[in-house]
C-alpha cells in the first residue's frame, strides 16, 4: 500500500516538479561537475561572497520565484572546490520538517558549510549536526576536489540517507536515489535524464568539457514547461566555472572562481552577460582548400578576439582583435512574416474567418504555464579574414566576445581542415 500511495503521489505532482540534473565524475587527473537548472521563471543570478577573516569565499546561483517572487539558492561552490547542488525529490515542501537528531541553526547551514568546509566529510558532519528543512522536498549532491562525492536525501521517519557511489561518478535528478536500489520502486522510477547521464558517464572512460556540454545538452529541458535556464560546468582541478543560459551551449561565461570571489560581494544577473555568439563558418571539420579563409560568426558584442591554432587547446595561437563589423542584420522573424501573410490571405477571402483564425493563433502562445525563453543567438553576422594557413593541418578557433557590460564570454572551440593546396 505504501508504494502504491507513493506512485499516485508521483503521478499527481510530476507535472509541477522542478526538473534539475547534477553529476560529478573523476579520472586520475580530472574532476568535473555538470549541472542543469530547470525552472519556470527565466531569471537567474550569481551571488559572490568574498573570504572574511578565516572564512572561505564562495558563490551561489539563485533562481527567481521558488517561494513568492524572491530569489532562492539552488547551488554553489567555495574557493576550496567544495560544491553543492539542490534538486527536487518529488515531495511537497514541508516547513515543519525536522531531521531527527539535529538541532536548529541560526542562519542557513549551506552558508556555514561554504565558509568553513573544504571536503565532503566536513560538510557531512555539519549536515548531521544541524537541521535543514529543504530536505523535505529536495535532495543534495556534494562534491570536492579530492575525489569525494555524496548524495544526502530524506529517508523514512524524518531521517537522512547518506549515499556514496561505488563508481567514479555520481548522478542526481528528481527522485530519491535510494529508490534505484529498491526493487519495489524500480518500476516507478523512470527519469530519462538520470538514465541518459548514467549511460553517458558509464560508457565514456575520459571526461572533458566537450563531453559535459554534450551531456548537459542531451539532458536539458528545451520545452516551454520548466525549461533549462542555467547550465554550469565546474572544473575542480583548476577552479574554473563555465556558465551557460537557456540551453545554449555555444557560449559560456567562463571565470576563475578565486578571482571572481576575491573581487568582493556582489550579484550578477546572468542573461545580460551574454553576447549571442556562435560560429558560422567553418565549424565542424570543414575542408578549406586555400591558405586564406574568411571566418564568420554571429554576435552582438562591441569587440571580439579570435583565436586560431593547430593546437586543440589553443595554447599556441594566432590572435586577431576585431570590432563588431557586421555584414548582415536579420530582419523580422520568419514565422511572424508567415503569420502576417496567412492573416492577409484569410482576411481577403473571408474577413470573419480570418479575424477568428488570427485571434486563435495569438492566444496559442498565451498559456500562463508556458515559458518563452529569450533568443540566445544574435542575428548579426561578422567576419574576419585569416591568411597564412598551412596545408594538411587541422585548425581550431574560438570567439571571445567583449560585451557592453564589461564581461567577456567565449564560444566553444570549432575546427576545420586544410587540404594539400601547395
Amino acid at each position: 500500500m505504501r508504494y502504491f500511495c507513493i506512485l499516485l503521489f508521483i503521478l499527481f505532482i510530476r507535472q509541477n516538479v522542478l526538473a534539475c540534473s547534477g553529476f560529478y565524475a573523476k579520472t586520475e587527473n580530472k574532476i568535473l561537475v555538470g549541472i542543469n537548472v530547470d525552472w519556470k521563471v527565466p531569471a537567474s543570478q550569481i551571488h559572490f561572497f568574498p573570504p572574511v577573516n578565516k572564512n572561505y569565499g564562495y558563490l551561489n546561483f539563485n533562481i527567481k520565484g521558488y517561494f513568492n517572487d524572491s530569489y532562492g539558492d539552488c547551488g554553489g561552490i567555495n574557493g576550496k572546490g567544495l560544491f553543492y547542488e539542490w534538486t527536487d525529490n518529488l515531495y511537497a515542501p514541508d516547513f515543519s520538517f525536522h531531521v531527527n537528531g539535529t538541532i536548529n541553526y541560526d542562519g542557513y547551514v549551506m552558508d556555514l558549510i561554504m565558509t568553513t568546509c573544504t571536503t565532503v566529510a566536513e560538510a557531512e558532519k555539519l549536515i548531521r549536526t544541524y537541521n535543514l528543512m529543504p530536505f523535505s522536498y529536495t535532495h543534495l549532491l556534494l562534491g570536492d576536489r579530492y575525489g569525494n562525492s555524496l548524495i544526502v536525501e530524506r529517508a523514512d521517519n524524518s531521517n537522512l540517507s547518506f549515499i556514496r557511489s561505488g563508481k567514479n561518478y555520481q548522478v542526481i535528478t528528481n527522485f530519491l536515489v535510494a529508490w534505484v536500489e529498491d526493487p519495489l520502486m524500480k518500476d516507478f522510477v523512470g527519469c530519462y535524464r538520470y538514465e541518459y547521464i548514467d549511460n553517458m558517464l558509464r560508457d565514456n572512460k575520459d571526461i572533458s568539457l566537450d563531453l559535459y556540454r554534450t551531456i548537459l545538452d542531451g539532458a536539458a529541458n528545451k520545452g516551454q514547461v520548466d525549461p533549462t535556464i542555467i547550465s554550469i560546468i565546474y572544473d575542480l582541478n583548476n577552479l574554473n566555472a563555465y556558465v551557460y543560459t537557456n540551453s545554449n551551449y555555444e557560449e559560456a561565461y567562463k571565470f576563475s572562481l578565486i578571482e571572481e570571489i576575491n573581487k568582493g560581494k556582489r550579484s550578477l544577473d546572468l542573461p545580460p552577460l551574454y553576447s549571442g555568439i556562435k560560429g558560422i563558418y567553418p565549424v565542424s571539420n570543414e575542408l578549406v582548400s586555400s591558405s586564406s579563409i574568411n571566418l564568420s560568426w554571429y554576435g552582438n558584442a562591441d569587440n571580439y578576439e579570435i583565436l586560431v591554432s593547430t593546437d586543440s587547446q589553443l595554447s599556441d595561437n594566432m590572435s586577431f582583435i576585431t570590432r563588431g563589423n557586421n555584414y548582415q542584420q536579420a530582419g523580422l522573424n520568419a514565422s511572424f512574416i508567415l503569420l502576417l501573410m496567412l492573416s492577409f490571405i484569410l482576411i481577403r477571402k473571408n474577413k470573419k474567418i480570418g479575424m477568428i483564425g488570427c485571434f486563435i493563433l495569438m492566444l496559442a502562445g498565451c498559456d500562463k504555464g508556458l515559458v518563452n525563453l529569450p533568443e540566445t543567438i544574435s542575428s548579426t553576422k561578422h567576419s574576419k579574414p585569416v591568411d597564412g594557413l598551412l596545408p594538411n593541418k587541422t585548425y581550431y578557433w574560438k570567439i571571445i566576445a567583449a560585451g557592453k557590460n564589461g564581461f567577456t564570454t567565449e564560444s566553444k572551440v570549432y575546427n576545420f581542415l586544410t587540404s594539400d593546396f601547395k
